[in-house]
């Protein structure tokens, strides 16, 4: 339901635009890594791949860099908060299940 709710209001883009603004042109694998790492704390990371992937085509169309490196900053801001930070699914999920155990 998050995940819709970024994708169906914009917000998700809206953000990655805000950090590519602050962080300045060149820069746009740090504004993809840095908008999925946010991203990736309310939702699960795939989806946070799936929401933002469109993203990353357009930049690359738009400043012609790779859309497998501007991909791959995108993936890495999404795992990186996925495995790492607690409030996110998948630390709690872990949680979850080694305590039924």
């Amino acid at each position: 339901m998050m995940g819709r709710l970024l994708e169906v209001s914009g917000a998700a883009e809206r953000m990655a635009y805000t950090f590519l603004k602050y962080l300045g042109r060149g820069k746009e694998e740090w504004a993809l890594a840095a908008s999925g790492y946010v991203v990736s704390i309310p939702i699960f990371c795939d989806l946070g791949f799936v929401i933002l992937s469109p993203l990353a085509k357009a930049l690359s169309m738009k400043t012609r860099k790779s859309v497998l490196t501007l991909g791959v900053a995108l993936a890495i801001g999404l795992v990186a908060t996925h495995h790492a930070v607690p409030p996110t699914p998948g630390p709690l999920a872990v949680q979850e299940f080694l305590k039924s155990m």
